[in-house]
């Protein structure tokens, strides 16, 4: 399978805060570890924050909360 069609049902950040400020007002954001979620253990969480607060790699998690327009 050729990458490109691998990621075809996978949003932007960009188009999914889009999305979400088109329907919600904003109350709280915040980027987050995420990549541990992907089949790797819970113990590499603190590893991947760690390495975010030292900006060796970037966050791939957020959380939101928003209220209805």
């Amino acid at each position: 399978m050729h990458l490109d069609r691998a990621l075809d049902d996978v949003h932007t950040f960009s188009a999914m805060r889009r999305e979400l400020a088109s329907r919600f007002v904003e109350r709280f954001f915040e980027w987050t570890p995420y990549l541990y979620r992907y089949e790797l253990d819970e113990a590499i969480e603190p590893l991947e924050r760690w390495l975010i607060e030292l900006e060796a790699i970037q966050p791939t998690g957020f959380r939101y909360v928003g209220s209805p327009r």
